[in-house]
């Protein structure tokens, strides 16, 4: 089952991210019951451009670990693989893009502020979690 986008499967697993989003998004931002009946369609609507992407990502992604593990494997292969890959990741990415921006439109402008400082908080996070790598990595 989790080749048909079930929990197990590549897109299973980024959708349950996305509609967690949702969910965060219903919290955070106290969607009206009508804000949240609309970003649920919108993500239904996109839902079915993205899954054959995310599979993409996955096939992409099997076949790069397979050319990278092959003992035989030339960096020719590796490359194109590597590079089927990105295009995938691009490929995916226009669409999660297209579904946020549609989604952007059902919020008020004090929601898109809320968001903007969420997004503002999250990257400090992310910053000072990479800081904390790099300051526990032991030194050459």
């Amino acid at each position: 089952m989790g080749h048909r986008g079930g929990p197990g499967s590549p897109f299973g697993e980024f959708f349950h991210g996305v509609v967690e989003r949702v969910l965060f998004m219903e919290n955070e931002l106290d969607l009206s019951d009508d804000q949240f009946d609309q970003m649920k369609g919108i993500m239904r609507e996109h839902r079915s451009n993205l899954e054959p992407r995310i599979k993409q990502v996955a096939e992409h992604g099997r076949s790069l670990r397979q050319s990278v593990m092959n003992e035989d494997g030339n960096p020719s292969t590796i490359r194109n693989a590597a590079d089927g890959l990105g295009q995938a990741i691009g490929d995916a990415a226009v669409i999660v893009h297209e579904t946020f921006n549609r989604a952007r439109t059902i919020l008020t402008e004090g929601q898109l502020a809320k968001l903007q400082e969420i997004k503002e908080k999250h990257q400090e996070r992310r910053e000072r979690m990479m800081e904390l790598r790099t300051e526990t990595r032991p030194s050459e």
